[in-house]
């Protein structure tokens, strides 16, 4: 594989041989994210073998695209939504039903929640979620614990539905992650972990519960403090 990336941040290096999976993963793919340089759905696309990108902002219905939904479903495949919400079930759960095909919206946080409002049909799709970990992206707060990158959980889904080999592919799939990060740490050398403090994992309560909408409410607030103590 060939990261096509500039020789200083190159990561070919370490890049896995395409790795072979029992699951089918499918990147729902907003457009923004083919403009930006450090996302890593790419580099899910350089090492699995089994991976599936549609790039836009709604996802077709079966009768939209029935070629793109037979692919989905190829083998017998159960689909599967990786999005969290009060009735995500823990991935480990669908372990048993391997192989299956494994749906996520690569997009930021509040453009996914966008994106999954748009289409019936995933809505309607059993859902599933990961164990919360601190994203390894030091450099790019997340909007809450246990937020994470594209790769980052599709290497922890991989870790508990791809039986004893899970781990192995896990640690496979994070390598150029892992590059990636040291190198662009290069650049900014005195950077700190700007996910090392966000606190304990949030329920979640609501559908949609959005830490980047609580984040601006709270702003609001604390500026209508602030009118208030001058009035």
């Amino acid at each position: 594989p060939n990261c096509l990336r500039p020789q200083r941040v190159c990561l070919c290096e370490a890049l896995p041989e395409v790795v072979e999976t029992d699951t089918q993963v499918v990147l729902f793919t907003h457009p923004k994210e083919l403009k930006r340089s450090l996302c890593t759905g790419p580099l899910l696309e350089l090492c699995l073998k089994r991976i599936i990108k549609f790039v836009g902002k709604v996802f077709p219905d079966p009768e939209d695209h029935p070629a793109l939904h037979e692919q989905l479903c190829q083998g017998g495949r159960q689909c599967f939504l990786l999005y969290p919400g009060p009735e995500a079930s823990d991935v480990a759960e669908i372990a048993s039903k391997s192989p299956v095909t494994l749906i996520l919206i690569d997009a930021r946080w509040r453009q996914a929640k966008i994106m999954l409002n748009r289409s019936t049909w995933l809505q309607a799709l059993p859902r599933v979620s990961l164990p919360h970990k601190q994203s390894g992206y030091i450099w790019r707060q997340q909007p809450a614990p246990g937020c994470v990158s594209t790769l980052e959980a599709v290497s922890e889904a991989l870790n508990f539905l791809e039986g004893n080999d899970g781990a192995h592919i896990k640690s496979l799939l994070l390598r150029p992650f892992e590059k990636m990060v040291q190198l662009q740490c290069q650049f900014t050398p005195n950077a700190k972990d700007k996910n090392a403090n966000l606190g304990l994992p949030m329920s979640v309560e609501k559908e949609n519960a959005n830490p980047l909408w609580n984040r601006s409410r709270r702003r609001k607030r604390r500026r209508n403090t602030q009118s208030f103590d001058f009035a």
